[in-house]
């Protein structure tokens, strides 16, 4: 069972920053694409076209680089309707829809990290619980098994421990009946 747990754990840890790692490699891919440009059919009218008046790059300390867009539908007499605003909320839109999306992503990923981490550590504490009964019993019929006594009384107390160590699934069936020959055969000596 703690076998189980720790492979468990292990694979949802795994599973977790291999998340962690996709997220961030197609948010970083996200960021360097270029803006794509609005559809004119989602701004302007039959009869107009986008307009794109791109202003001067310039560097603002502490900002860094940024330029002013502006987007106009503009008609066959050349006459201009500012979009920027609808172009912006779009724009907007997007981007918390992005966001939106990374914070499910984030909570998954760190959910299954958290959720992997007590598996492990569960498993671990329940392997470590299961040996260290174990081990509690095998000094004891180690140093009986070892003994040269031929004295019916001793084989005798030395079975019954055995068999309530067994019962009490401290020793697997395996190991019971490995012992148990072994004190028969010490006893025959």
């Amino acid at each position: 069972m703690g076998r189980v747990l720790i492979l468990v754990g292990i694979l949802m840890l795994v599973g977790g920053i291999g998340m962690m790692g996709y997220s961030m490699v197609e948010s970083f891919g996200i960021t360097l694409s270029p803006q794509p440009t609005p559809d004119a059919a989602q701004y302007c009218r039959e009869d107009e076209k986008l307009v794109i008046f791109g202003g001067a790059s310039e560097y603002t300390p502490g900002q860094g680089r940024g330029r002013t867009v502006v987007y106009y539908c503009e008609n066959a007499e050349g006459e201009q309707r500012d979009v920027t605003g609808s172009v912006l909320q779009t724009s907007i839109g997007n981007t918390l829809g992005m966001l939106a999306g990374g914070l499910g992503t984030g909570l998954l990923t760190t959910g299954l990290m958290m959720l992997g981490s007590l598996l492990l550590v569960a498993g671990i504490m329940v392997s470590a619980f299961r040996g260290s009964r174990r081990r509690i019993v095998t000094p004891v019929m180690t140093y009986q098994m070892t003994g040269q006594s031929n004295n019916p009384t001793d084989l005798s107390r030395a079975l019954q421990q055995l068999e309530a160590a067994y019962r009490a699934g401290q020793l697997t069936e395996q190991e019971y009946q490995k012992a148990r020959e072994a004190l028969l055969m010490n006893f025959n000596r």
